[in-house]
């Protein structure tokens, strides 16, 4: 289930077209972040148990929320009609 919600994410950052924050540094920070949880998600899946499957999701979740915020306001503010 994280990493469901990590691809979703990434395909999110791609969506958005960077910069997704203000400044482009954040922007870094934010997806050396998401590589750093992937990286953990793959070593608990495939080497050793470091975290319980539902503390990971809801890290995930955590972590990923501002990003499906951002995504979600673009493609909700799409579809309105300007007077």
């Amino acid at each position: 289930m994280a990493f469901i919600l990590l691809m979703i994410g990434v395909f999110c950052f791609i969506y958005l077209k960077p910069p997704i924050f203000k400044q482009m540094s954040f922007d870094y920070v934010y997806l050396l972040i998401v590589l750093i949880l992937l990286s953990i998600i793959v070593m608990n899946g495939a080497f050793i148990d470091l975290m319980a499957d539902g503390l990971l999701v809801t890290v995930t979740f955590i972590i990923l929320t501002p990003l499906y915020v951002k995504a979600f306001s673009i493609i909700g503010s799409k579809g309105k009609q300007n007077p």
